[in-house]
């Protein structure tokens, strides 16, 4: 909870991200909204009436959009914390414990690991498709 609450006191907004929040924010409820219209959601004059003064107040008065701003960005950092450690942890339980166990069970060591007391030096020789100067020049 630490981290949130340091993550959501480092904002440092300016009056233009006032002005790019309620451009940004207003003009997809506005598009969302339009969407609905479009499909012929019953609902869609909501997203009209949210958007609408988003976009005019960051136009003509970007300040007021300071609280709308605060509790927008802190529920942002809130759903970020959540949702990077759900699928962090659904990646590990799906991906890297099953790959870990089929590698375990097939005898696999891809960072040969494994001590060989006879070896001199665990040292790999690496080999270049192009073995001059060349090569030195574009790394990417």
């Amino acid at each position: 909870m630490q981290a949130i609450r340091d993550e959501i006191r480092s904002l440092d907004p300016q009056t233009g991200d006032f002005r790019n929040f309620g451009w940004l924010v207003g003009g997809v409820f506005l598009l969302l909204g339009a969407l609905f219209w479009w499909l012929g959601r019953s609902w869609y004059p909501v997203m009209l009436w949210i958007g609408g003064p988003l976009v005019v107040l960051g136009t003509v008065a970007p300040r007021l959009l300071r609280p709308i701003y605060w509790g927008w960005m802190s529920l942002a950092v809130v759903m970020g914390f959540v949702v990077t450690r759900v699928l962090l942890t659904i990646f590990f339980l799906l991906v890297i414990i099953p790959v870990g166990l089929t590698f375990k069970l097939i005898g696999r060591d891809p960072l040969h690991r494994k001590l060989d007391r006879r070896a001199a030096s665990y040292w790999i020789p690496k080999t270049y498709a192009i073995d001059d100067r060349s090569r030195l020049e574009k790394y990417f």
